[in-house]
Parts: C-alpha cells; sequence; structure tokens
C-alpha cells in the first residue's frame, strides 16, 4: 500500500503479494521470492540501525506441492520415438506435416542431449551457435534466469551439430533454430503423443506412467551422474539452480562439460565409450 512504513509491515500485506503472484506463476517460484523479501526484512538493520530493534513479521509462504516426477525416459524408448519422429517422409504425409514431424523430434532429441528445458530449445537462435569454437549456448528461460541473463555452454557433439547443420540449410524460421517466433513449434504436443501412443508408449502429465518431454532433463541428469559426472559439471550442463549443485559450479571446466554431453551423446545414439 501507498505510505506503508518499513516497521508497520504485517503478515498481511506479504500475503496479498503471495495472492497476486500466484495469479501470474507457480507456487514454487512465488515461495523464492518471498523467501528472498523475508532475507530482505530481517537483514534491514544492517543499512538501517534504527531498525535493529525491529521486530520483524511472519512470514507467509505459499503452500508448495512437495512431490515431484520421477519417471525417467528409457533407452528402448527414445530409439522407438526417435526413429518415429526422423524417419523419412512417408507417402501420406505431406511435405508441411514431414517438416512438422522432423522438427518435432529435432527438438525432443536436443533435450536428450543437452539436459536443456524445452522451453530454452524452441526459443535458441543462431547467434547461440559456434561451430568455429564447437560451442552451443544454454540462455535460461525461467522468470529469473531472463533478467539475469544466465547462460550456459555446451560442446557441440556430432548429434547435435548434425541436428545444427540439417537446421541451417533448411534455414525455415529466419533468426530462431526450431519455430518461427521462439516460444512455440507447431502441434509439438499431438505429434510427439502419437509418436509415443504408436509404440503403446504412454505420453501426458495426467497419464499413468506417462511421460513429457521436460523428463528428458531428469533422464539426462541421471544419465550424467550415473556415469559419474561430478555434480558441478551436471549443474553447468543443465542449469539446475538446486543449492547443492550451485556449490561446485565453479568448479566446471571446459573438458569436464565435454565429457559430460558426450555421455548424453553415446546413451542417445546408443554408442558406448570405448574401453581406454
Amino acid at each position: 500500500p501507498p505510505r506503508l512504513k518499513f516497521n508497520e509491515l504485517a503478515p498481511f500485506h506479504i500475503r496479498l503479494f503471495i495472492d497476486e503472484r500466484l495469479k501470474e506463476v507457480k507456487a514454487v517460484s512465488v515461495n523464492r521470492e518471498v523467501t528472498c523479501i523475508g532475507s530482505a526484512i530481517h537483514s534491514a538493520y544492517v543499512d538501517f540501525p534504527d531498525l535493529e530493534n525491529y521486530q520483524t513479521p511472519r512470514i507467509p509462504r505459499p503452500k508448495v506441492e512437495r512431490s515431484r516426477r520421477e519417471r525417467l525416459i528409457t533407452h528402448d524408448e527414445i530409439m522407438k520415438i526417435l526413429t518415429e519422429l526422423l524417419s523419412a517422409k512417408q507417402s501420406k504425409e505431406s511435405e508441411k506435416e514431414f517438416t512438422k514431424r522432423r522438427v518435432v523430434g529435432q527438438v525432443f532429441q536436443m533435450a536428450l542431449l543437452t539436459g536443456a528445458r524445452v522451453g530454452e530449445i524452441i526459443g535458441m537462435r543462431w547467434e547461440q551457435v559456434d561451430f568455429d569454437a564447437n560451442i552451443l549456448q544454454i540462455v535460461g528461460r525461467k522468470n529469473r534466469f531472463r533478467v539475469a541473463k544466465v547462460v550456459r555452454y555446451l560442446e557441440i557433439t556430432p548429434t547435435i551439430e548434425q541436428i545444427l547443420r540439417e537446421r541451417r540449410q533448411i534455414n525455415a524460421f529466419g533468426e530462431f533454430i526450431f519455430s518461427r517466433t521462439g516460444n512455440s513449434v507447431t502441434h509439438y504436443h499431438k505429434i510427439l503423443s502419437e509418436a509415443a501412443e504408436k509404440f503403446g508408449i504412454s505420453y501426458g502429465l495426467n497419464k499413468r506412467g506417462g511421460f513429457i518431454t521436460h523428463d528428458a532433463r531428469h533422464t539426462a541428469v541421471t544419465r550424467m551422474l550415473q556415469a559419474g559426472v561430478d555434480l558441478s559439471t551436471v549443474g553447468a550442463i543443465t542449469g539446475h539452480s538446486d543449492a547443492n549443485l550451485i556449490l561446485h559450479y565453479s568448479h566446471a571446466t571446459r573438458e569436464s562439460r565435454r565429457n559430460a554431453v558426450s555421455v548424453l551423446e553415446n546413451f542417445v545414439t546408443g554408442q558406448q565409450k570405448k574401453a581406454s
């Protein structure tokens, strides 16, 4: 409210903020924002000594669903879905239908190869690709990442390069690689769902045992950890903001990132690392 003094701040005012924010973002995001607000309130006396004896208000928090998806996409499921999505043009398909199907397959494959969020892939621009340095930039798409312009750097593996080279040759979307506006891929969920269900693979957030594209991210993290990739490098690859990963971010090197994406390259393409 206008002209509200700091020492008049009450839990009710914070609740008003929470209710307004819940109209725009999920509870887990609001909870992070409230954590920042609470920290500022409790440390205000550092800059304003008169508040040293101020009794800070209780900080209310929105209820956050604690359950997390545990669905991992198996190698067999990946091979079946990608084979269907990336297969040659079928006689019954129009050129437009074939193009849409292939783009969906490439976005899904990129999610598996990079561990990136699907929005980060769909919004990818050509300026983020450096073929000479063999580096791909992933720009954070979550609200807090957009403001801070958080960028991650990945080595371009052979399969990623093949996808990007094909998209470059087609050059259908101008500045964007996988979509015309950088916001969505036409009929993405419908096409992916049909490809999965053709093999009896359940697809959908609310379907029992169903997978969604975001599960490709969980799968990528799991495979890298199982292969012995350290937490700092996994965090540098995927951009996870979990505190346990942040503590190790600074130790990730280009060599460790190269090894990490190689693990995903081998997993997605079915190749096995040669014994040293």
